[in-house]
């Protein structure tokens, strides 16, 4: 798991750099902040839809997820 959380905080910020300056050479300037604008809110409408609205809907026996690290 740690291998590739390390992985992916290697290889986000090049891409993000590489895919920001083609938006910006293709599109403009305000290109990489419209994507950026659209995928936090993709990213808010997932946490709307999964997350549970307050804490009487969690299950009773803790969080899942520590239970699945081992």
């Amino acid at each position: 798991m740690m291998a590739g959380i390390g992985m992916t905080m290697g290889l986000c910020p090049p891409a993000g750099t590489l895919i920001g300056g083609q938006l910006h050479e293709a599109l403009g300037w305000r290109a990489p902040s419209w994507l950026t604008l659209a995928i936090g809110l993709w990213l808010a409408a997932a946490a709307w839809r999964v997350l549970p609205r307050d804490a009487s809907h969690a299950s009773a026996d803790g969080p899942r997820w520590l239970s699945a690290m081992g």
